[in-house]
């Protein structure tokens, strides 16, 4: 620190000495009025540049403690948030971990009435109007979201479901899905010669209903064989 401050008052005395030199030639002065005077420079410009660097380094140094506080109040300022943050996400996440550990916890039985009850209103809100097929997509809708009381309940819903399934295929199709392949057989005058070659025919939405019985049915098949 002292050597740089001694390094700094020589540069201010030598450029003072040199102006002082150059201001002394432009003068019209007599030699020995000169060399009296030029005896005096070099102390005049150390004491001039003493005070000059101090003034001026003191000015830098309180720069740079400013800007130092400034950044220390950035960085603190920046972890007070990152820590409010932290502790923002900690909580939503113990929120939905306890909000999905309800949700696991909480079973209901299967009540077919007030299931129907609440198929009815899916409907209407979820495909704005209650039709077999709505109803259908409505009741499965309800039973992705719902954890039944036991095996029991669950194949009552599976069975609910296959029924909600054959009456959404007899609303799109125009006869009831166990009676397919002999309708199309006895009509003589039907282009299809069975289900499966008349949904192709018919359209996508068509082949989806047929799939969707069809998985319906294996779905019920499978949990009640795993009892």
């Amino acid at each position: 620190m002292l050597q740089t401050w001694l390094d700094g008052k020589k540069k201010y005395s030598a450029f003072i000495i040199t102006i002082a030199a150059a201001i002394m030639e432009s003068l019209s002065l007599s030699p020995e009025l000169k060399a009296e005077i030029e005896c005096y420079i070099p102390m005049l410009a150390t004491i001039i540049s003493g005070v000059a660097y101090i003034i001026i380094q003191g000015r830098i140094d309180n720069s740079k403690a400013v800007a130092t506080a400034t950044n220390g109040s950035a960085a603190a300022a920046v972890a007070a948030i990152a820590a409010t943050a932290n502790a923002q996400s900690a909580a939503e996440v113990k929120t939905q971990q306890t909000q999905a550990a309800s949700a696991v916890q909480e079973t209901v039985p299967f009540n077919e009435a007030e299931f129907e009850a609440m198929v009815e209103e899916k409907a209407k809100q979820s495909y704005l109007e209650a039709n077999d097929i709505t109803r259908y997509f409505a009741a499965q809708d309800l039973g992705n979201t719902t954890r039944w009381a036991s095996l029991y309940h669950q194949l009552a819903f599976q069975d609910y479901m296959v029924a909600k399934a054959f009456k959404a295929f007899e609303a799109k199709f125009g006869f009831p899905y166990a009676e397919a392949d002999k309708h199309l057989a006895d009509n003589k005058s039907c282009p299809y010669y069975s289900v499966d070659n008349m949904a192709r025919q018919k359209g996508i939405d068509f082949w989806f209903m047929l799939r969707m019985v069809r998985n319906t049915i294996a779905k019920a098949e499978e949990l009640s064989n795993s009892t």
